[in-house]
């Protein structure tokens, strides 16, 4: 990484005092596709593409090293090894041996905070029901949540770092739940912001949501109910009163807005997008937000903006297809001359995450500098 490693960047005193919603954090498209993937699925694969899906070139630890601090993560079952997979149409590696990753660095580096994004990969329910099926039936599961079988492996990996509503709820009365300090994240521990499905993850069990203040019943997937106005979520239950109700976060993501196979477009899109946040939102407005509601301003709860800093190849319209490593490298050098330009920090730093596919040093580089407020 020629030196570039920033394995503490957000122990600098200007991240501490940032607020969550005001960070503009290096992230990762498809986090987990490097490298060989794992062949002990393979028997899972028989008639498909020998084709093994990849967007980075470095391991997660290699990433987090370097500054990476926002993961997107498509997860699978596997239905031979009885687990969970990262995945992108087809199996790539285990999910466990990723996250604990994270976790060993995490218990290294204790002023991090890191974002996962989790969900489902359509692309390999394509190819067998299975893959996908028995995370569906979760949504139907009057004992579950949607993604709890996925809630669990984090809870494993991570512990108490999850910042779930019990962890969030230890930070001072003074802060906020919804928008807090990354100081006050760090005391209260509550280092891994988590998403499943674009709605943050505040609550892991069926049981341990029924007592978590203004969670509702499951809606269309999203495990915390359905998205409501800011202030008009109430108690749970009679447990519960007097605790203060949040609504959890919603990923606006730009991919719909941005994407294009030809770098230069793809880097006045991301500009535009990126000046125009609440302009976006209101243009396509996602499922984990309140249909017909006011679009908050930038840096407010409850929209967290995801920008996808990549190429999608010629004549693909899904968000799921990757570029090749050379296209996607001639993309980054061309953000790094003109997106992430030194006149352009008031742009780049408006989005929450920059996921970029084969992540560069110099770009992390470039965006931790922003955040620590060092001069270009």
């Amino acid at each position: 990484a020629l030196g570039l490693d920033r394995p503490n960047w957000m122990a600098h005193e200007a991240v501490q005092g940032r607020r969550l919603f005001n960070l503009t954090l290096p992230g990762s498209r498809g986090s987990g596709l490097y490298g060989a993937g794992g062949g002990d699925a393979v028997e899972e694969e028989a008639g498909r593409s020998a084709t093994d899906p990849e967007s980075q070139h470095l391991s997660v630890d290699r990433q987090l090293r370097l500054g990476v601090r926002a993961f997107d993560l498509r997860v699978a079952w596997s239905f031979t090894k009885k687990c969970l997979y990262v995945s992108h149409g087809r199996l790539k590696r285990p999910l466990a041996p990723l996250l604990a990753e994270m976790s060993a660095f995490l218990a290294t580096s204790h002023l991090e905070v890191i974002v996962v994004r989790a969900q489902l990969d359509w692309g390999a329910y394509v190819y067998d029901q299975r893959h996908i099926s028995a995370l569906l039936a979760e949504e139907r599961d009057p004992t579950k949540v949607p993604g709890q079988t996925l809630h669990e492996e984090m809870a494993k990996a991570f512990g108490e770092l999850l910042a779930t509503y019990r962890r969030l709820s230890l930070i001072p009365e003074s802060d906020s739940m919804m928008n807090p300090m990354l100081s006050s994240m760090v005391k209260a521990n509550a280092r891994v912001v988590y998403f499943w499905q674009g709605q943050q993850v505040l609550c892991l069990t069926r049981e341990e949501c029924m007592e978590t203040p203004g969670w509702t019943e499951p809606w269309e997937g999203l495990a915390f109910g359905q998205p409501l106005p800011l202030g008009v979520r109430a108690p749970t239950s009679l447990s519960t009163a007097g605790k203060v109700p949040v609504e959890p976060a919603c990923l606006a993501d730009s991919w719909e807005q941005t994407h294009s196979d030809e770098p230069l477009v793809v880097m006045q899109r991301l500009s535009q997008w990126s000046i125009g946040l609440q302009e976006g939102a209101n243009v396509a407005q996602p499922r984990c937000f309140p249909a017909g509601q006011p679009v908050p301003q930038a840096h407010q709860p409850t929209l967290f903006y995801w920008a996808e800093c990549v190429l999608t190849p010629t004549g693909s319209t899904s968000h799921n297809a990757t570029a090749d490593r050379r296209s996607a490298e001639r993309l980054n050098y061309i953000l790094l001359l003109e997106f992430f330009g030194n006149t352009s920090r008031h742009i780049f730093m408006g989005p929450n995450i920059l996921a970029m596919d084969y992540v560069a040093p110099v770009l992390v580089q470039r965006i931790v500098e922003a955040n620590q407020a060092k001069k270009d």
